[in-house]
């Protein structure tokens, strides 16, 4: 049986952990949107150049092959984040703590 004041705390930090999780999952799903948006511009672009030479359009897909990349990585960022919190998220007080107030001692002395 856990103290009241350790339920309480333990309540506000998962509702605090739920919106951040909630948050992750919005710009996630904002970052795909803008990254498939920029696909199709830079598709287009591709077969424009296709038949025939233009520097401001190659320019141009040069800035969205960038702005992509940029994306990804990004994408690719928020993705291992959210990998390595959802595996600290494993007990119910709070998510992620061991049960074992022992298991954050240090298992060999700290000399100061």
């Amino acid at each position: 049986m856990t103290p009241p004041i350790v339920d309480a705390l333990t309540r506000a930090v998962n509702a605090h952990l739920d919106d951040a999780e909630r948050e992750h999952d919005e710009r996630g799903g904002m970052l795909k949107a803008e990254i498939l948006k920029l696909e199709r511009e830079a598709g287009n672009l591709v077969r424009f150049l296709a038949g025939g030479e233009s520097f401001s359009v190659r320019a141009e897909l040069e800035s969205i092959e960038g702005a992509l990349h940029g994306l990804r990585v990004e994408a690719a960022d928020l993705e291992s984040a959210a990998a390595s919190a959802s595996a600290t998220r494993r007990c119910s007080w709070p998510r992620g703590c061991s049960a074992d107030p022992s298991s954050y001692l240090p298992s060999r002395p700290i000399l100061y």
